[in-house]
């Protein structure tokens, strides 16, 4: 018997041809039409009916239409064919149905109502190995031929009728272990619509490959039809609806090939759920639902226009799909992970504004080729790690992240529409505009992204106009040295924070081991990350230095210029009846500096050059001899002056009242418009100062301020009372990410008018670590010097000294880019109290200062 059924099932292997289609007649007939079982139909008495090959059929007449629904056959053959007419008293019943129902049952529910057909072969053979079912039947009912049955366990092949109506019910072939082979009845050169309800074909191990009609648009599959509580090794869907799910993962995860059915406009992939939890047999009890991800080829219909969120994420063997012309939805992180994915080198240009974020981060061998984004206003994470390899970026594109291109080491040409309110290109090269902090007016620019594929292994010196640096703005790059000119004032930091990263990135970080980073000793760039990074020093521009001799006269040895990186010699110049004190410069902190003999210029005077203000002393006038003493004179007394007294001033009216106060009289708007041009400056440890363009309307504003991006969590809100364009905010907390949004108020007379809020931005508190400790020493003539413990990243130091313990009455207050300062003319046997903490410089160049050490005390003596 074995021997026989392994030939049967060879010559059905290659006897069968799967082929399928569909008629539009049929489409017209069938849509919407799907067969609807009524119990009220199903007469419980059942007759039989014997064929020409002895085979006995039982059924039971449904409705009184002539048809009836086979429930069981005895005597009869392996390869079973089901007669489309069986006969009751000579009279002809046409077969629709094929299974068992129990309208007594006290259930109501699918498995008690619903069993299997039943089946006897010849001579006491059990075993069914071939069902053809005719296309008079539209009705195959829940649990028909499942496992429930023993004599299913060798069904191997089920040749489905044609008829426009067809349901397949809810675990009509369930656990059918030897399941192989479904195949859909084209006889007619067609093929119908279906409807396939959950688990029909759940747990068959054997049923490698299906193909279901293609008639995506008219066909009702259940989700769930394939889904399995065990073994489950489909690898080949064709005509696939738009989302399966197969069951748990351990069991169903080896789909290699799936086609979607021609007429879909929507795909969202194919699901297992992935077990976190298992019960003590090893078997899962609780998961989570995730797309497969053992995909080699995937194969979309024409009519296609959105790919859903994850649908082919992490596809690793994934190396061919098809993105059809019309397609306008990419979702967010759709294939991202596909890293093997190879199939196509353009988009189509429907899709352009459509590309969700991550939606094909890490597909580093999709070399994607003339990108166009425009018609949307956000380009973040969607080609991040990927082998994107051009790019063109609409001028409407206004929201972008620094990451957006890292690791793309393939990536040779950015390019940029005329009119992008902030981004431009030059030579394929990315830059954002730079802004001083007054005034809109453009400082330079920043490299946002210099192409990684674009580089070279070789020597990179900065373009002139460069003043800034973005986060990736070299990321993956080639080259062995880049050159960093003084004039670049600070190096932006990014991170990847909405996805998960919560570490900061800056310019050099992904090739500080493979490329030499020169810059001018004691230049911006120097002074801010000498920790972070090994730097190289070479010479800056050629640069003046200017003299205000305050009436003195030079030494002609004195530079008129200076090499950027290098110290300035200078010898005293000369005045007649002065001595000189020292020089007086103005750095790029305003700060004053005080020197004589060598001078290093640092940070902005690398770029504009020195001021140097002479300072003197007069000498003393020589002694003279004392003047004799003149006689007295004697002076006449004057008489009283007699001032006329003055009349008592008349009273000054009453002041009008203001009619302005507490906007009692301010004529309300039943409308105010949306706040716009928010911005968050002068970023501090605690605080930062947002403003936003004024609305005349106003009488005041809400500042809305919160850590979490859609404000659900972590909320403030600030009320400013008057009508202006600016705020300074406390209470913040040091190194924290936030977003803030502004709304217009217009109240009085007791009436209130809110606008809608402003874009959100986002700013980042600074951190500034605290000065650990400090150290005091005592000097000659009422001097100390005073030590801080360096703080890593610091642009300076502050030091105050006070005559109390309580830190009140201040003596003086120091500021040093070192962490050291001299203090002078203190008062011999007094005490003083000095604290000291670290400061850095935030985008405004204005001072962020740090935590203030513990206080140290120190007695003079000296």
């Amino acid at each position: 018997m074995k021997k026989q059924i392994s030939k049967c099932v060879k010559m059905l292997f290659l006897g069968i041809i799967m082929c399928l289609g569909m008629a539009l007649s049929v489409h017209a007939e069938g849509s919407g039409q799907f067969f609807q079982f009524d119990g009220e139909k199903w007469n419980k008495e059942e007759f039989s009916w014997t064929d020409s090959q002895g085979q006995i059929w039982y059924a039971h007449e449904y409705g009184t239409n002539g048809e009836a629904i086979i429930s069981a056959v005895t005597e009869a053959v392996m390869e079973l064919q089901v007669p489309s007419y069986v006969y009751k008293d000579g009279v002809a019943k046409k077969v629709i149905g094929i299974g068992k129902y129990f309208p007594d049952s006290e259930y109501d529910n699918t498995w008690d109502r619903f069993s299997c057909f039943y089946y006897d072969g010849k001579y006491g053979n059990g075993t069914l190995y071939k069902l053809i079912l005719p296309d008079t039947l539209c009705y195959v009912m829940p649990n028909a031929f499942s496992t429930s049955g023993s004599w299913f366990d060798g069904l191997a092949a089920v040749q489905l009728p044609q008829n426009p109506r067809l349901v397949i019910g809810e675990s009509a072939f369930y656990g059918d272990k030897n399941l192989q082979i479904v195949h859909f009845n084209d006889a007619v050169g067609g093929a119908q619509p279906v409807k396939i309800e959950k688990q029909a074909f759940g747990n068959c191990p054997k049923l490698e490959e299906i193909t279901l009609p293609p008639t995506g648009a008219y066909n009702e599959i259940d989700k769930e039809a394939f889904y399995s509580y065990g073994e489950c090794n489909l690898k080949r869907i064709y005509n696939a609806p738009s989302e399966l799910e197969l069951g748990w993962d351990q069991y169903c995860a080896d789909v290699e090939e799936v086609s979607f059915a021609e007429g879909l406009t929507y795909v969202d992939g194919i699901s297992t759920i992935v077990a976190y939890e298992w019960n003590e047999d090893g078997s899962p009890s609780s998961g989570r639902g995730e797309n497969i991800k053992t995909l080699k080829k995937v194969t979309l219909p024409s009519t296609l226009k959105e790919i859903g969120w994850d649908a082919f994420k992490d596809n690793k063997n994934l190396t061919y799909i098809n993105l059809p012309e019309g397609l306008t939805t990419i979702g967010s992180y759709a294939f991202a992970g596909c890293t093997a994915l190879t199939g196509f080198t353009s988009l189509p240009a429907s899709v352009s504004g459509g590309i969700g974020e991550g939606a094909f981060m890490g597909c580093k061998n999709l070399h994607l080729e003339n990108v166009y984004i425009h018609g949307t206003d956000s380009l973040k994470y969607q080609f991040t790690d990927s082998g994107i390899v051009s790019i063109r970026i609409g001028a409407d594109v206004k929201y972008t992240v620094g990451a957006m291109f890292k690791g793309c080491t393939s990536l040779k040409e950015i390019t940029v529409d005329a009119g992008h309110p902030y981004l431009s290109s030059q030579d394929g090269v990315l830059y954002s505009k730079v802004y001083k902090s007054s005034g809109g007016e453009v400082a330079g620019s920043s490299i946002f992204t210099y192409p990684a594929g674009k580089s070279w292994a070789g020597s990179y010196t900065l373009p002139s106009d460069v003043v800034l640096l973005g986060g990736f703005a070299f990321d993956s790059c080639k080259f062995t040295e880049i050159h960093i000119p003084a004039r670049v004032l600070d190096l932006d930091y990014d991170s990847m924070a909405s996805i998960g990263d919560r570490n900061t990135y800056y310019a050099f970080d992904s090739i500080k081991d493979s490329c030499k980073l020169y810059v001018v000793k004691n230049s911006y760039v120097d002074n801010y990350f000498n920790t972070r990074y090994h730097f190289y020093y070479e010479n800056g521009d050629v640069l003046p230095i200017s003299y205000d001799l305050a009436g003195g006269t030079n030494d002609s040895s004195n530079p008129s210029t200076f090499t950027g990186g290098n110290s300035i010699e200078l010898k005293a110049p000369t005045r007649s009846g002065y001595t000189f004190t020292g020089w007086t410069t103005v750095d790029a902190d305003d700060e004053e500096v005080n020197f004589s003999g060598s001078y290093t210029p640092s940070m902005g005077e690398l770029v504009s050059g020195v001021k140097l203000t002479a300072n003197w002393k007069k000498n003393p006038d020589p002694t003279k001899a004392p003047e004799p003493t003149k006689a007295p004179t004697a002076e006449p007394t004057k008489a009283p002056n007699a001032e006329p007294t003055k009349a008592p001033s008349a009273p000054e009216p009453t002041k009008t009242p203001n009619t302005s106060d507490n906007n009692q009289n301010t004529v309300i708007p039943s409308k105010l418009p949306k706040v716009t041009g928010t911005k968050a400056t002068n970023v501090l440890t605690d605080g930062a100062k947002i403003s936003w363009k004024r609305i005349a309307s106003a009488t005041g504003y809400q500042i809305t301020i919160s850590t979490d991006k859609k404000f659900k969590k972590n909320v403030k809100n600030y009320i400013v009372e008057e009508n202006k364009n600016n705020e300074l905010i406390y209470g913040l907390k040091s190194g924290k990410t936030y977003y803030v949004k502004v709304r217009a108020i217009a109240q009085g007379g007791g009436k209130k008018v809110t606008g809608k809020y402003s874009k959100a931005v986002k700013f980042t508190t600074y951190v500034v670590p605290k000065v650990k400790k400090i150290s005091v020493k005592n000097n000659k003539k009422g001097t100390i010097t005073i030590t801080a413990s360096k703080v890593k990243g610091a642009a300076g130091y502050a030091f105050v000294v006070t005559a109390d313990s309580n830190l009140y009455d201040i003596v003086d207050i120091k500021g040093s880019k070192k962490n050291t300062v001299t203090v002078k003319n203190l008062t011999k046997g007094h005490t003083y109290y000095i604290r000291a903490c670290a400061y850095k410089l935030n985008k405004q160049k204005q001072k962020v200062f740090g935590v203030y050490t513990k206080k140290a005390k120190i007695t003079i003596k000296k």
